[in-house]
């Protein structure tokens, strides 16, 4: 079924600008044995707004200058110049005239003399980038033994003295290269520049450009990008969501886990502890080396959930063509939502042979690092549901352009992780589906944060009432 034939969820708002002041934000769950859309047309789009282990890296600083300091202040023994003064001088550094205070005296306008326009002022600028890393163990490790998540958070810092805050995440590898790269190479495309997200996401995509596209550089470039949104946000004194342009409300959830290794009955308790929440979505891992095993959870969890709930199945690219083929071929008689990542990302040939087999939706993009990778799989015809990782793709400012091209072919969005962003944006663009849920993975659940966010999941849905800024404060 064509993911824009379905109706919005019951009782759902969907609107284009920002809330009326005093609207509520609903979060009853959706007609009982309804499964949630996959996503519904919105309204035209609006114009874009330009530790915890003993571990831990200390976290590092890039002042104006370009140079490394303490987050503390100057280093001992350095006399901090005063403000307004040159290098090594007690004299102002622009504005006092000759011959100093007697000078300027002299030159005060006569009663009655015309004097000039009044200089403008400077413009707000980028002074500094600060970055620390902080290791969150997870409650039960994901499959292949990862058993921690990182973030790399980062702090821009601009003239008038405001600041935000990005970060970047990894399950697995790649955080102290990240924070190499946001330490020493992008200060120099940062530092002394307006604070504009667009201009800065295009200078230091291209500033990193010898680090390749996509990968480590955009998440290094992401840290930044959410950053910068942040501080754009909160200078305006809005909520991240109503800066970009809130479309709705709430949007759908669905209960996620990484649970291949799980035994049948523990991965049947993880299910019903979403059922019991309130999902009406659920997703599980399938790609098994004995297909008979997937067959048979598949079919245990589509008996506990009921023909009402949507079952969407995640292969994690484990299959190849012949592999894929079979697999679906015994797995659609449980009618699964969609099959995410079925084959190798990047292998788009392969998913165009795949689609002539089967009529499951396929969701990709996790994987996916750059707009030009979306939307090479969009024209291809094998991307049902775009599902980009805000991080993975460099951060916001690309990922609301995967969401426009994705929109503009009638695919929706359901973000990958990262939920307490990844609602915050499925907000805002044209199309949404639905935001993962992932079981005890949330930054409020690994106790990363240091308060509420102000983004809430519950009952099947979720929702975003932050304070200005995205609200994400890292303990």
């Amino acid at each position: 079924m064509p993911p824009d034939a379905h109706p919005a969820p019951p009782g759902d708002t969907v609107r284009s600008g920002n809330p009326t002041p005093g609207d509520a934000v609903p979060l009853g769950g959706p007609t009982p044995g309804a499964a949630p859309p996959l996503g519904g047309a919105a309204p035209a789009d609006a114009a874009r707004s330009a530790g915890l282990a003993s571990a831990d890296a200390p976290p590092s600083a890039v002042s104006a200058s370009g140079g490394a300091v303490p987050l503390g202040g100057a280093a001992s023994g350095d006399a901090a110049p005063s403000a307004g003064s040159a290098p090594g001088t007690d004299a102002p550094l622009a504005g006092a005239a000759p011959g100093g205070a007697e000078a300027a005296a002299d030159r005060v306008p006569t009663p009655g003399a015309t004097t000039g326009p009044a200089a403008p002022a400077a413009p707000v600028v980028i002074t500094g980038l600060e970055t620390r890393v902080r290791r969150y163990p997870l409650h039960r490790a994901w499959d292949g033994g990862v058993d921690v998540n990182t973030l790399v958070i980062t702090r821009v810092t601009t003239s008038d003295g405001r600041t935000g805050t990005g970060f970047a995440w990894t399950p697995r590898v790649g955080a102290g290269a990240v924070r190499a790269l946001l330490d020493d190479d992008c200060p120099a495309a940062l530092v002394g520049r307006t604070p504009d997200p667009a201009p800065r996401w295009a200078d230091l995509t291209a500033h990193l450009a010898d680090a390749g596209a996509g990968g480590l550089a955009a998440m290094a470039v992401a840290a930044v990008d959410i950053a910068l949104w942040d501080l754009a946000a909160r200078r305006a004194g809005a909520p991240l969501v109503d800066h970009i342009g809130r479309r709705r409300d709430r949007v759908a959830a669905y209960g996620s886990g990484v649970n291949l290794d799980y035994p049948l009955e523990d991965l049947l308790g993880q299910v019903r502890g979403w059922l019991d929440a309130g999902h009406r979505a659920v997703k599980i891992k399938v790609g098994s080396a004995d297909l008979d095993r997937d067959v048979r959870r598949v079919a245990a969890v589509r008996r506990l959930a009921g023909p009402g709930t949507a079952l969407m199945l995640d292969a994690n690219q484990r299959w190849d063509l012949p592999a894929a083929r079979r697999a679906l071929a015994a797995l659609e008689r449980f009618d699964p939502y969609w099959i995410e990542e079925p084959l190798p990302a990047a292998d788009l040939d392969a998913y165009v042979r795949l689609r002539r087999a089967t009529g499951v939706p396929f969701a990709v993009g996790e994987n996916l690092r750059t707009v030009g990778a979306f939307r090479a799989a969009i024209d291809a015809g094998v991307c049902d549901i775009a599902q980009p990782n805000a991080v993975r793709v460099g951060g916001i400012t690309p990922f609301l352009r995967i969401a426009d091209l994705a929109a503009e072919a009638s695919v929706p969005v359901a973000p990958h992780l990262l939920p307490e962003l990844s609602a915050q944006l499925a907000l805002c663009v044209p199309r949404a589906a639905m935001v993962e849920d992932i079981d005890r993975a949330s930054f409020a659940a690994l106790g990363a944060l240091e308060h509420p966010s102000g983004v809430a999941l519950h009952a099947g849905w979720a929702a975003a009432a932050t304070p200005p800024g995205h609200g994400l404060t890292f303990a």
